[in-house]
């Protein structure tokens, strides 16, 4: 056989294996690990809500806390995907120098509330996540529901090729297809060099 039939084969082997390596397998690496950032204020009038947004990052661990509170994610149909105490943010723990009633002094523990405050929640998004709840946890009376469709398609529409979750038909997502089209192509000129090849024997 030709040696220029060998070389062109070669080349045509690399081409269609590299096209449709990347095809399948070139999807961009890195992490991808979300976040749910819910800002909540509660006041003696109830609980507003003023922040809700999906953004990339790690979550602090959440199944350690204690509090009054308790918080629960919900996925579409209904059913709890996580839930976890939260403390109330009107109370406050700290210390404080008192009087030990022999003439000196003594640090003991201070609890003070306030009428209202602000309440900051970082929480794990796994992609099936649709509400948020905020429950008084010795009652179970749902005092805060947080609707998560509006971040999360925010978020789907800033960040449309994040592998998880859905996706915004965009120019860059056809690539894929268009690879493996070349791919194709070339694995066909391939096939066409082989019975060109053995024609001539």
């Amino acid at each position: 056989m030709d040696k220029r039939w060998w070389i062109l084969l070669l080349v045509c082997a690399i081409l269609a294996a590299g096209v449709l390596l990347y095809a399948f397998n070139g999807e961009e690496q890195g992490d991808f690990t979300k976040v749910l950032v819910i800002k909540l204020h509660i006041g003696q009038n109830g609980v507003r809500e003023d922040l809700v947004s999906l953004r990339y990052g790690h979550p602090p661990e959440i199944g350690l806390r204690s509090g009054s509170f308790s918080g629960r994610l919900l996925s579409a149909d209904g059913k709890t995907v996580k839930e976890f105490a939260i403390w109330d943010p009107r109370i406050q723990l700290g210390d404080m120098v008192i009087d030990d009633g022999h003439g000196g002094e003594m640090l003991s523990g201070a609890k003070v509330q306030s009428p209202e405050a602000d309440l900051l929640l970082t929480l794990p998004y796994t992609g099936v996540e649709e509400r948020f709840e905020l429950h008084d946890r010795s009652s179970g009376r749902l005092i805060k529901s947080v609707n998560l469709s509006s971040a999360i398609t925010s978020f789907s529409q800033t960040y449309p090729s994040d592998p998880d979750g859905p996706r915004i038909v965009s120019a860059q997502q056809g690539l894929p297809l268009i690879t493996m089209i070349a791919g194709g192509a070339i694995f066909f000129l391939l096939v066409l060099v082989v019975l060109m090849m053995v024609r001539k024997r």
